[in-house]
This record gives structure tokens, C-alpha cells and sequence, in this order.
């Protein structure tokens, strides 16, 4: 299942919720979604909230997926909001397959406020 995936308009920024666990196959979709919801922005900021995310097994052959569909993104700024020291491992993990395909700056957060005044600046 993909994660909850939408476009705030008011702070204009993309928001990401996760939820419940996704596997390789849910890949494809959620990053048609996200090219869908940017096309034509010139800033491409995301909020991802892991507050309730469940925990996750990235298996080799969805590492393997993410790091191609991540490749067709172009990110700018990404905040992380409400990730344990559990959820910010598996963050890690994802974070690491993007670091050699686009640079743009990660920030953790504890709170949407200050979350979203970052993105803003």
C-alpha cells in the first residue's frame, strides 16, 4: 500500500505520510503519483512524516526499485518529521540509496511547524 501522498497548496510543498509497510510492487505507482502531483513546479520540497509509519524490511530487490524510480525525481529539500531512532535507521537506509543519484538537504524535525518553516525558506 503507498504511502498517504498529496500536494499542499497553502505551504507548497509535498506531503508524504506513511502508514502502513510497502513493498517493490507499491514503488511504481507511489513515484507516478509524486511526478504527478510536481509536474510543472519549480520548487520541489517534500515533508515526510514517519510519526505512525510502521516498521519496514527493505529487501534488496526494493532497494533496487527505489533507487531507479528515485532517480527520475529531483527533490530540492526534504524534512523528516516524527522519526524514532527506529524509523530514522530505516530513513538511513533509503537516504543512503539517494545520496549517489540527487543531492538536496535533509532535515529531521519533531514538529510540522518548524518542519514546514524550514521548507519555506
Amino acid at each position: 500500500m503507498i504511502p498517504k501522498t498529496w500536494f499542499d497548496e497553502e505551504n507548497k510543498v509535498l506531503r508524504i505520510r506513511f502508514f502502513e509497510q510497502w513493498t517493490e510492487d507499491d514503488i511504481p505507482e507511489f513515484f507516478s503519483l509524486i511526478n504527478r502531483l510536481l509536474e510543472g513546479r519549480k520548487k520541489r520540497y517534500v515533508l515526510v512524516d514517519l510519526s505512525d509509519a510502521a516498521p519496514q524490511h527493505y529487501s534488496k530487490e526494493f532497494r533496487r526499485v527505489f533507487a531507479e524510480n528515485m532517480g527520475l525525481l529531483s527533490f530540492q529539500k526534504a524534512a523528516v518529521l516524527g522519526a524514532n531512532p527506529a524509523l530514522r535507521i530505516m530513513a538511513g537506509v533509503l537516504l543512503n540509496i539517494m545520496k549517489g543519484i540527487k543531492i538536496f538537504e535533509i532535515r529531521y524535525f519533531s514538529n510540522t511547524f518548524d518542519a514546514l518553516e524550514w521548507l519555506k525558506k
